[in-house]
């Protein structure tokens, strides 16, 4: 049974510190320095616990805005909520067909996109990237999903990356389907998805990918042709979760189907990040049994 962590981690005071630097003096290699020492860290850490993880993202402010900068024709817009929470991300406008641009277009160190050696690429899935931006309504969808594809195959053979995690895939999408198989032709793939798959088109292609989590993985257990995660950790709570709770929870659902380990319900950067590092700590002993 695996423990998956995935996408922005919460930074430490000492980064945040060194940030804090970064804006009055304006020294970015000394930043990237000091993101790329504090990713290795916790890499090192996750490794102790044998947790699988997505690069911990230090330097990614939100989830959209660095992969809108590896992007021609993409620009930033205004700032939007983040769903129902108090973050905000810059707005894509998308005014043509993306192409892969490695030109660094931000004062902000966001390049490398990943520090991190050992860790899964994380990406937001094509039809979240393209819900949340302000997109030209003379672009055709399909060539749309098409051009961002290209673009994501050539930023994990940029970084050297064979896995990535997909974040908000939508299961009924059948262009986003249709994408999701092809790049599990040629890497490893996890799907974390907002909504319900169970009787979606997406359970058609399951077993062309390592993992997949959903709001209702417990639900498809049973009939899941591939591994499934289930979030029983909550990202928004403060609340370090029990790990005889969990393991309860386990025992429950490794009689139901295919499980392949436990989650988070959403990415950790909501919490403080001792509380993250807390319930980091319950995922390893609950999979390693201590």
């Amino acid at each position: 049974m695996k423990a998956l962590l995935y996408g922005i981690y919460p930074r430490s005071d000492d980064l945040r510190k060194e940030i804090n630097r970064w804006e009055r003096f304006g020294q970015k290699e000394d930043l990237k320095k000091a993101f790329r020492s504090e990713t290795l860290s916790l890499e090192s850490t996750f490794d102790s616990y044998a947790l699988t993880y997505t690069d911990p993202l230090f330097n990614w402010n939100d989830i959209l805005r660095p992969v809108a900068l590896s992007m021609e024709h993409v620009k930033l817009g205004e700032l939007r909520r983040y769903m129902e929470t108090n973050t905000f991300y810059r707005q894509p406008v998308i005014d043509h067909y993306p192409s892969f641009s490695e030109v660094e277009k931000d004062p902000y160190p966001y390049f490398p996109l990943y520090y991190g050696e050992s860790s899964l690429a994380f990406l937001p899935s094509i039809s979240t990237f393209l819900s949340m931006s302000s997109v030209n309504k003379n672009l055709d969808r399909k060539k749309l999903f098409g051009s961002i594809f290209d673009v994501y195959t050539d930023i994990l053979s940029k970084y050297g990356k064979s896995s990535v995690l997909l974040f908000g895939v939508d299961p009924v999408d059948q262009d986003e389907i249709q994408y999701v198989e092809m790049l599990s032709d040629t890497c490893s793939v996890t799907v974390i998805s907002p909504r319900k798959v169970n009787k979606t088109p997406f359970l058609k292609i399951t077993d062309k990918i390592e993992g997949v989590a959903s709001v209702d993985s417990l639900d498809i257990l049973p009939n899941s042709r591939c591994p499934v995660y289930i979030g029983v950790i909550d990202s928004k709570n403060t609340r370090v979760e029990d790990p005889e709770y969990v393991r309860d929870i386990v025992s429950k659902a490794e009689s139901s189907g295919n499980l392949a380990g436990i989650t988070a319900s959403d990415y950790l950067d909501f919490l403080p990040r001792v509380i993250a590092d807390r319930k980091a700590k319950v995922m390893s002993e609950v999979i390693n049994g201590e």
